[in-house]
């Protein structure tokens, strides 16, 4: 299946100081396939900001599916904790946005000015984070003038995102209220608790200020005006419950929004074991061609 094009590193981009170079991967939809003014989706790997990358075969293989879909699909690396915490995560996904945005090194029959965000885990909070970001005018550090080149966001695709962080960051807002104590949560069973990967993430050097970022928890950016939206919300997700919260939320402020609750394990978009992984990702890829790839086609949520 000829479809993954590797391209070199961001060499346009100039590298943080002590940073490593960012890469990208670009993946083509088949020539039967291929028209012009495709959308562009940007695809945010999971990992928990401490691991993953876009070059792991199960993110790999997720981008062939959206390319076999007849996407053009942009597979962005950026740093990880612990050598770079909070905020290097955020700025260079903005940067790789804007690297994709600005069409250059993007196969032609590419639409750069379209893009649907996708991510996994906390590439889904990346993608929470972007669209708030565009929709504010804002860059991902916040100071930098924000991309200038005319472009909209047509979707953003949320799998079981980490949306919301906190001194006790998986704790409910409703059950903190009520005085319950803080559960454990782990990412796998007999993992590693979420909140020793949020202090590789957040060391205390950066952590006063960053839980009060919208860039660190996008809930603080408020929910209104975003683009259309899909939520997947699995029932064995440390972050299902605020998920499902950011859709219902979403959804009154009259955002379109898409949920979709799947009984299975975080991560499960990954697992080749999972029963109902390949269900829910044809389900997607159909209702993102249908929404984006048919000629006059809108966003579906809005009829809900």
């Amino acid at each position: 299946m000829d479809l993954f094009i590797p391209e070199e590193p961001f060499d346009d981009l100039s590298p943080h100081e002590g940073g490593p170079c960012l890469g990208i991967r670009v993946f083509r939809p088949p020539k039967t396939s291929c028209r012009k003014s495709i959308p562009v989706v940007l695809f945010l790997h999971g990992g928990e900001f401490v691991g993953g990358s876009a070059s792991d075969r199960e993110y790999h293989d997720l981008c062939c599916r959206f390319a076999n879909t007849g996407f053009v699909v942009a597979a962005p690396e950026y740093r990880l904790g612990s050598a770079h915490p909070f905020p290097a995560a955020v700025e260079d996904a903005y940067r790789a946005l804007a690297w994709v945005v600005d069409e250059d090194e993007m196969p032609p029959e590419a639409d750069c000015s379209r893009i649907i965000l996708v991510g996994d885990s906390n590439g889904g909070g990346l993608v929470a984070v972007l669209s708030s970001l565009v929709r504010d005018g804002l860059s991902g550090s916040l100071e930098d003038s924000s991309i200038q080149n005319g472009f909209v966001i047509l979707h953003q695709v949320i799998v079981n995102g980490w949306l919301f962080m906190s001194e006790t960051p998986q704790q409910d807002p409703l059950e903190r209220k009520k005085g319950r104590p803080p559960k454990q949560y782990t990412f796998w069973p007999g993992g590693e608790p979420i909140e020793r990967t949020l202090q590789v993430y957040l060391p205390s050097s950066v952590r006063q200020d960053a839980l009060g970022d919208r860039r660190c928890s996008p809930w603080l950016a408020g929910l209104h005006d975003l683009p259309c939206t899909t939520v997947i919300a699995s029932r064995g997700s440390p972050f299902y419950k605020e998920n499902r919260r950011y859709a219902e939320r979403a959804t009154a402020m009259g955002n379109a929004v898409n949920e979709r609750v799947v009984n299975d394990v975080h991560g499960f978009l990954t697992l080749a074991m999972s029963p109902r992984r390949d269900q829910v990702l044809a389900e997607l890829l159909s209702d993102l061609q249908s929404m984006h790839l048919s000629s006059g086609s809108a966003c579906a949520c809005d009829s809900t």
